[in-house]
């Protein structure tokens, strides 16, 4: 999804650099930070979303969660990392490949609270202090 103007060198042209803002990569698309709170998460709502950011030439989503000022998180409906949230994330993927666009995962405000669930739940994986 790139015109070759991706990685710059030495060997650049005034009129390479020049085409390359014209046109810039697709890789340097807007994206957009999408949040998964709020109303229940489907298919359709989700395709729909995907279909008008694509209208707009957002090329790219990176979802995240509300997180509250002592770090839990909102989960979401379905909760975040529950059987039905895979399933709606591996069809999210495809879905976003299908439209050309890019998915990232922005895991600070889940990371941490999911690591303390395990602990809390698996006292065997809790780390040890010197």
């Amino acid at each position: 999804m790139t015109n070759g103007l991706s990685r710059p060198n030495a060997l650049w042209t005034r009129a390479r650099l020049l085409e390359a803002f014209r046109s810039p990569p697709s890789e340097f698309a807007p994206i957009s930070f999408y949040f998964w709170n709020g109303e229940k998460l489907t298919r359709e709502r989700l395709s729909w979303q995907l279909e008008q950011l694509r209208a707009q030439g957002i090329l790219g989503t990176i979802i995240s969660y509300i997180h509250h000022p002592n770090g839990a998180i909102d989960p979401g409906d379905p909760p975040v990392f529950s059987e039905a949230w895979w399933s709606l994330f591996g069809w999210f993927l495809q879905e976003s490949k299908r439209l050309g666009m890019r998915v990232g995962v922005q895991d600070y405000c889940i990371v941490n609270p999911t690591l303390e669930a395990l602990a809390r739940e698996h006292t065997e994986l809790r780390g040890a202090e010197l």
